[in-house]
C-alpha cells in the first residue's frame, strides 16, 4: 500500500543513549491492514527488502535482519528457529506506536541484540485520564487488484491513572499480483506487466488492554496473524526457487504486570514481570516448474518460543539503576517429505545491568552525563534434529555512553561504544533450505563493537539529527557462494561499516520537508583468504529520501517523495562472484483531503488519499533478481 507520508511524523530522538526514531501511529496517516515492512519502508534511514524465500527484512547501519531484533511490548519477536522474522506478515492493525533504536540498544533488549531494535506496542502504555470509546474503519484498494481493511475499536473505564483501556480489531488484504515495470526483463512465462507467483492473502487479530491502580498495573497483548502466499522466482539465476507459502501462521501473546515505589529517602523505582508464548506453523512447496502444478517437495515447521523477562529499576539523586533479566526456549520441528522429521531446540539466557549517572546530582535522568552497561549472554542447542548437539556459548557485553545538554540547539549530543555477540541460529546451523544450502553446523558467534557521535536538535518548525558510526563485526556470518548453484554460511573473519547519517523535517513558509541521507563505506576482509575480494550484500554507498507537501486549493495536500540508492552489490551463486547492481531512483505522488465530522474535542475525521508509488514506472531492485514492484496507484479511506 502507497503512504508516502509517514516520515513526516517519525521524530528523531535519542532513546537511552541511541539515536533513534518515534512514530505514534494513532497520529500517522498509514493504511489499513499495513505490515512492519510497508511501515519501515516509509521511515528514514531504514533499508527494507525482499529476499529469494518471499520474506522481508531489514537493515540499520549495515547490520543484517539477524542482528536487529523486533520486539512487541517489550518481548523480542526475534528469538526462534531463525532468529528474525518476516516483516511482511507482522500486522500494525492494533498498533498504537514504534519505535527504532539504531546501532547502540540498550542491553537490556535481551540476548541477540547487536544492531538495533524495533519496538512495537501494542497493549496501552497508560491509562489515559479520560478514557474513550473510539471505533476506526479503514479500507484500501490498489493496482494488482488489491484490497485491504481493518478496523479497532477501543473502550476504557475510570481515568486520573486509575481503570482499565480495552482495545479489538483485526484485518485483511488480499493481492492477485505485484506489477512489474515495462523496462524490467521477464522470463517467456510470465504474464505481461505481472510478477509471476507474486499473489497473497493475510489476516490478523489482536486484542490489549491495561489495567492500572494504585498497587500496580496488568497488561495483555495477543495478536494472531495468518497468510498464504506466492514466492516470486528469482530473475537472475537458471534455477530459481520455484516455491509457494500455502500456509503461514502465528499467534503471539504477552502478559505482563508491574508495580512502583517512592519515597523521599529511598528514591524511586519500577519492577516488572513478563511472560510470552510465541508459536506459529509454516509450510513450503516446491514446484517442478513455473506452472506450479506439481509439488516435488515439502517443508513443514511447528515453532514454540517462551521468553520471561523481568525488570527492575531504581532512581536516586546519584543515578538511576536498572537490571534485566531474559530467558528464551525455542523448539522448532521440522518434516521434510523425503527426510522425515527431525526436532531442534536452542536455549537463550541474557542478564544486563544499565547505570546512568546524571550530569548534575539531583538533575535526575533527563540529562545525565554518563552510562555504564554490562551484559552476559549464553546459548545452546540441546536439540539438533540430525546433526551433533552444540555445547552452551558465554559471552559478554558492555556499553559506555555520554550525554549532553545543548540548549543553544535546543537539543542534546551524544556518543557510545558497545560490544555485543550473537550465537547463530538453528536454521543457520543446521537447515538446508530445501538443498537451496550447503549446512555448516561449526558456525561460531559473531561480536559486534558499534560506535556512534551525534546531534540531535530543534525546535517548533525543525527537528534534525547528524549521526557518525563505526561498526566493526568480528567473525561476521555471511552467505558465499558453493557451487553448483548452491549458497554456504560461513564466518568472516571482519565486517566493518563507517557512515554518517542525516535526518531532518520541518516547516518552511507553506511547505512541509523532510529528508535522510546515509553515506556508508562497507567493506569485508577475511584473514584465511586475504586475496578472496568481497563485497558485502545490499548495502549501498548512499541512500535519499527527499519528501514534500503543501496545502493546495479545495483543502487538499500534495504530497512528493522522492527515493535513490546507490551502488550495492549481492552474490550470483551460477557465477560464484560478487554481481554490482545498478544505482536506482524512484518516486510518489499523494493526494489528501480530510474532512472533519462534527465539533469539540470528540468529533470525528473522514479522509481520502490517493496516490501513485514509482511514478515514472522504474526498474527497481529490492534483492539480485528481485524488481520491487512497478507502477502502482492506492486508494486509501479511513473514519478516525
Amino acid at each position: 500500500m502507497l503512504e508516502p507520508v509517514v516520515a513526516q511524523v517519525a521524530r528523531p530522538t535519542i532513546i537511552g543513549s541511541a539515536s533513534g526514531l518515534t512514530l505514534d501511529l494513532d497520529s500517522a496517516l498509514v493504511a489499513p491492514a499495513l505490515s512492519l515492512a510497508d511501515m519501515l519502508r516509509e521511515l528514514p534511514l531504514v533499508r527494507v527488502r525482499d529476499n529469494s524465500r518471499g520474506e522481508t527484512h531489514l537493515t540499520l547501519r549495515g547490520a543484517e535482519s539477524r542482528q536487529v531484533s523486533i520486539s512487541l511490548d517489550g518481548i523480542p519477536l526475534t528469538i526462534g528457529w531463525d532468529n528474525r522474522t518476516d516483516l511482511s506478515v507482522i500486522p500494525l492493525s492494533g498498533a498504537t506506536r514504534l519505535s527504532a533504536v539504531r546501532g547502540l540498544s540498550s542491553l537490556l533488549d535481551g540476548p541477540n541484540v547487536l544492531g538495533g531494535v524495533v519496538r512495537i506496542g501494542l497493549a496501552p502504555a497508560v491509562v489515559p485520564a479520560a478514557p474513550e470509546s473510539i471505533m476506526r474503519p479503514r479500507a484500501a484498494y490498489s493496482s494488482g487488484a488489491a484490497l485491504a481493511g481493518d478496523v479497532a475499536v477501543q473502550t476504557g473505564f475510570g481515568g486520573a491513572g486509575r481503570g482499565g483501556v480495552v482495545r479489538v480489531g483485526g484485518g485483511v488484504t488480499s493481492r492477485d499480483y505485484l506489477p512489474v515495470s515495462a523496462s524490467t526483463p521477464q522470463p517467456a512465462y510470465s504474464e505481461d506487466g505481472r510478477r509471476t507467483n507474486s499473489d497473497s492473502r493475510q489476516w490478523n487479530a489482536f486484542v490489549a488492554g491495561r489495567l492500572q491502580g494504585d498497587a500496580g498495573w496488568l497488561g495483555l497483548s495477543t495478536l494472531a496473524f495468518g497468510a498464504e502466499r506466492g514466492v516470486a522466482p528469482e530473475l537472475h539465476v537458471e534455477e530459481p526457487r520455484l516455491w509457494r507459502l500455502p500456509l503461514t501462521r502465528r499467534w503471539v501473546t504477552v502478559l505482563g504486570g508491574g508495580t512502583s515505589w517512592g519515597s523521599a529517602g529511598a528514591g524511586t523505582g519500577t519492577l516488572s514481570l513478563r511472560g510470552a508464548l510465541d508459536v506459529g506453523r509454516f509450510e513450503i512447496d516446491e514446484y517442478d516448474t513455473a506452472a506450479y502444478e506439481t509439488v516435488v517437495e515439502r517443508e513443514s515447521g511447528e515453532d514454540r518460543t517462551i521468553t520471561l523477562k523481568a525488570d527492575l529499576s531504581q532512581k536516586h539523586g546519584w543515578g538511576a539503576l536498572a537490571v534485566s533479566l531474559t530467558g528464551a526456549e525455542t523448539r522448532h520441528d521440522e518434516t521434510l517429505s523425503e527426510e522425515g522429521e527431525a526436532r531442534y531446540r536452542q536455549r537463550l539466557l541474557s542478564g544486563a545491568a544499565e547505570l546512568a549517572i546524571p550530569l548534575r546530582p539531583g538533575s535526575g535522568d533527563a540529562a545525565f552525563g554518563l552510562l555504564l552497561g554490562a551484559s552476559a549472554d549464553a546459548s545452546d542447542t540441546p536439540e539438533s534434529g540430525r546433526q551433533e548437539a552444540r555445547g552452551a556459548i558465554w559471552d559478554w557485553g558492555g556499553k559506555v555512553a555520554a550525554l549532553l545538554e545543548i540548549p543553544g540547539i535546543g537539543g542534546r549530543a551524544h556518543a557510545g561504544v558497545s560490544r555485543r555477540s550473537r550465537a547463530p541460529s538453528l536454521r543457520e546451523l543446521y537447515s538446508g533450505a530445501l538443498g537451496r544450502f550447503v549446512v555448516n553446523p561449526e558456525l561460531g558467534p559473531e561480536t559486534l563493537t558499534a560506535a556512534e557521535i551525534g546531534v540531535t536538535g530543534g525546535g517548533r518548525n525543525w527537528q534534525w539529527q547528524a549521526v557518525g558510526f563505526h561498526h566493526r563485526l568480528t567473525d561476521g556470518i555471511v552467505r558465499t557462494s558453493a557451487g553448483s548453484g548452491q549458497f554456504r554460511r560461513a564466518n568472516r573473519d571482519r565486517v566493518t561499516t563507517t557512515g554518517l547519517e542525516l535526518l531532518g523535517g520541518g516547516r518552511w513558509g507553506a511547505w512541509l520537508l523532510d529528508g535522510d541521507l546515509v553515506l556508508q563505506d562497507p567493506s569485508i576482509s577475511d584473514s584465511l583468504a586475504p586475496t578472496d575480494e568481497r563485497e558485502p550484500e545490499y548495502q549501498p554507498t548512499l541512500a535519499l529520501n527527499l519528501e514534500a507537501s503543501r496545502l493546495l486549493p479545495a483543502s487538499l495536500v500534495g504530497r512528493l517523495r522522492f527515493s535513490f540508492v546507490g551502488r550495492q552489490y549481492c552474490v550470483n551463486p551460477d557465477l560464484e562472484r560478487d554481481v554490482e547492481l545498478d544505482e536506482m531512483a524512484w518516486a510518489g505522488v499523494a493526494l489528501e483531503r480530510t474532512w472533519r465530522l462534527g465539533t469539540g474535542p470528540r468529533a470525528r475525521s473522514f479522509r481520502v488519499v490517493g496516490g501513485i508509488q514509482n511514478l515514472t514506472d522504474a526498474s527497481v531492485y529490492d534483492q539480485c533478481g528481485l524488481p520491487a514492484p512497478g507502477r502502482r496507484f492506492a486508494l486509501t479511506v479511513s473514519l478516525g
